[in-house]
């Protein structure tokens, strides 16, 4: 090298571009998705690259658990230029909508979820307030899965669900004959709406 003109380093065999670079600045997100780092080098003709994880290319992925990244950057007569960038990861949020539990028709029951500082559930038709972490829940007849979104204070979200489980309320119908002749049996029927897997108790009055 005989010289500088700007930022061209004139040799006897012509000159090529200092090279600069920049990782920009330290980035701070969430660990549910990786980060793109890109060299930025402004221009600069036939770049080498050198990551501290080994990479050789001009981008790379920060991954979990984060931490300190940096690029060696060679212009093609050898000079060298450098950049840093930390980059950190949120833990995700421990999300947890409690334990799935039945009720009868027409019953409320109280859901409860921890693990952030926002909630946002999902079928919120059947609740009293779906952005709480504790609303009440009315479900209708059968099984009816409801979804919290847990947000923690770096903005970080995770979720969790649990079941409700409604049944129906028995009906007591039952079918039987009118009259009945003394020494004659009879048969007499349930036709409500109870499954045969039911508790039957039968009480006959005077009977």
């Amino acid at each position: 090298a005989v010289g500088y003109d700007g930022a061209t380093q004139r040799t006897a065999f012509g000159g090529c571009w200092l090279p600069r670079v920049s990782l920009y600045e330290d980035k701070a997100l969430c660990a549910s998705s990786d980060y793109w780092l890109r060299a930025d080098t402004f221009g600069v003709s036939n770049p080498t690259y050198l990551w501290s994880t080994g990479a050789t290319t001009g981008n790379i992925y920060a991954t979990s658990p984060g931490g300190k990244y940096w690029v060696d950057v060679w212009n093609t007569c050898g000079d060298k230029a450098s950049d840093t960038i930390n980059v950190i990861f949120y833990p995700l949020p421990t999300a947890y909508a409690g334990e799935d539990t039945s009720i009868c028709y027409g019953d409320t029951i109280q859901l409860g979820a921890s693990g952030g500082v926002s909630y946002n559930w999902d079928n919120g038709t059947y609740l009293s307030d779906p952005g709480i972490p504790n609303p009440l829940a009315s479900p209708p007849v059968g099984n009816t899965n409801f979804t919290v979104t847990v947000t923690d204070i770096n903005g970080c979200s995770n979720f969790d669900a649990v079941r409700i489980t409604v049944y129906q309320i028995p009906t007591s119908i039952f079918s039987a004959p009118l009259t009945a002749c003394e020494g004659i049996e009879e048969l007499i029927s349930y036709t409500g709406n109870a499954s045969q897997v039911a508790n039957y108790a039968w009480n006959f009055i005077d009977g």
